[in-house]
């Protein structure tokens, strides 16, 4: 049995389908076997193996483990991957990147980092980047061209895009990481399904969009949400979707240390308890900051960035 992951059981529709240990293993120990941190942080050391955590695991195990009984190409061709801050997304995105550019043995390989701004693709380039010189097998045989945000490695090349895709018709991505999903206001329809339509003539492409919550429900980041719970919660069958979902259900006390816990995968590994708490305090304190707390620490969807008035204290006034 397929272990689950935030809800999603991958087991469900497995037919025509198989778990391929040895290309799971493959691409899992990519990690800390060829990469390493590029920061330092409270828990890791800039030049430490970059070793996945649980849930990570998971997640690129099922990604590039689950193939077609027939021609042992890739089952999921989109995952999408909402985790609230500082659960180690997008250096998990850039190994990605760096797998289907390094070692998915996929000749002339595109392979993009998407974002909603420049600043934000550059920030994803810049750690996959910063892992390539760390890696002397790879800063050897690669070249990074920092001025165009590029990594090329012989015929192959990871390329920074961000949402002005009227540039971008005519490409043949491999695996795109688009980076935090929710911010692509404008331009980010576009974006996305130039590079996912873009992508129709490989053989097993992915579309992975990592992000954490928005409040913006008139985007790409909330359709692919509800498609995203939909196929979780078996509402909609789609086998080629891979939905990954951690954060606290909207009637859940966003103040509760098990809500957070349930959040926040990384929770004591990459992000401090002492962190959540602090900041929980400060919501509780202070209605301005609570939106934001329940958004990027608990993944849950508001209605809007910020809020004015705590309206559970305003219920309580009814009598």
């Amino acid at each position: 049995m397929l272990p689950s992951i935030a809800g999603f059981d991958p087991n469900r529709e497995m037919d025509g389908y198989e778990y391929d240990e040895e290309k799971a293993h493959r691409a899992s120990s990519f990690f800390p076997e060829c990469l390493k941190h590029v920061k330092n942080s409270r828990f890791t050391r800039a030049a430490d193996p970059f070793v996945l955590n649980a849930w990570q695991k998971t997640f690129i195990e099922l990604l590039f483990g689950i193939v077609d009984t027939k021609t042992g190409l890739r089952r999921f061709k989109t995952a999408y991957c909402e985790v609230p801050r500082k659960n180690g997304k997008t250096t998990m995105a850039a190994g990605i990147a760096l797998y289907g550019l390094f070692a998915d043995n996929e000749d002339g390989a595109e392979c993009y980092c998407a974002a909603g701004s420049r600043d934000q693709s550059s920030l994803l380039f810049d750690i996959a980047a910063g892992m390539v010189r760390k890696n002397q097998a790879f800063s050897v045989a690669s070249t990074i061209k920092e001025s165009i945000k590029r990594i090329v490695y012989k015929a192959s090349y990871i390329r920074a895009v961000a949402s002005d895709a009227h540039t971008l018709h005519g490409q043949n991505a491999h695996i795109c990481v688009a980076d935090e999903v929710h911010a692509w206001a404008k331009g980010g329809y576009d974006l996305w399904e130039v590079l996912e339509t873009g992508a129709a003539s490989r053989a097993q492409p992915i579309m992975a969009g990592i992000t954490t919550a928005g409040f913006d429900k008139q985007t790409k980041c909330w359709d692919l949400h509800e498609y995203a719970a939909s196929v979780r919660d078996g509402t909609i069958n789609d086998p080629s979707f891979l939905p990954v979902i951690y954060g606290a259900e909207h009637d859940e006390d966003w103040r509760s240390p098990e809500v957070w816990a349930k959040a926040n995968p990384n929770l004591g590994v990459s992000i401090p308890v002492e962190y959540l708490q602090q900041k929980s305090k400060q919501a509780e304190a202070n209605p301005n900051f609570q939106n934001a707390f329940r958004r990027l620490h608990l993944n849950q969807w508001t209605s809007q960035r910020n809020r004015w008035f705590d309206m559970s204290a305003w219920d309580a006034c009814e009598s």
